[in-house]
C-alpha cells in the first residue's frame, strides 16, 4: 500500500470512531437491526449507520489489500460512490415511507464524498512534495 493511502487509513481510523460513538447515542444502546425490524429506527441513527458502513468497508479493504494502489482504490471509491448515489436516486423517487432508507443511503454517500476529497487532497499532497 502506497504511503498515501496508509495516510488515509489513519484518517479514516480517526473518524470511525465518532460516527460509531453517534451510533450508540442515537440508538439507545439497542441493537441497530432490532430497531431497524421494528421500524422506529430514527433517521438520523440510519444516516450515521450509512456513514459508518461505508467507512467501516474501505477501512477494512485498505487495511486488507497490502498491495493496493492509489489509482485502484480510487476506482473502488468511485465505484463505491456512484453505487450509493444511485441508492440515494432510488429511495428518494419512491414514497416518503422510504425516509429512513433515503438518509441511509445520504450518509454512506456523504462518507464516500468525504473519503474522495481526502484522497484528493493526498494526491496533491504527494504531487507537491
Amino acid at each position: 500500500m502506497t504511503s498515501n493511502l496508509n495516510g488515509l487509513l489513519e484518517t479514516l481510523e480517526q473518524q470511525i470512531q465518532p460516527v460509531e460513538s453517534q451510533l450508540i447515542a442515537r440508538s439507545g444502546n439497542q441493537s441497530l437491526c432490532q430497531l431497524g425490524k421494528t421500524g422506529k429506527a430514527p433517521k438520523d441513527l440510519k444516516y450515521y449507520e450509512g456513514r459508518y458502513t461505508v467507512l467501516r468497508k474501505l477501512h477494512r479493504l485498505l487495511k486488507s489489500e497490502d498491495t493496493l494502489d492509489f489509482a485502484t482504490f480510487a476506482q473502488i471509491l468511485a465505484s463505491e460512490t456512484s453505487r450509493w448515489n444511485h441508492q440515494c436516486q432510488i429511495y428518494q423517487s419512491q414514497d416518503s415511507s422510504s425516509e429512513a432508507w433515503i438518509a441511509y443511503s445520504h450518509g454512506g454517500l456523504d462518507s464516500c464524498i468525504e473519503i474522495q476529497a481526502m484522497l484528493t487532497n493526498l494526491n496533491l499532497h504527494s504531487q507537491v512534495s
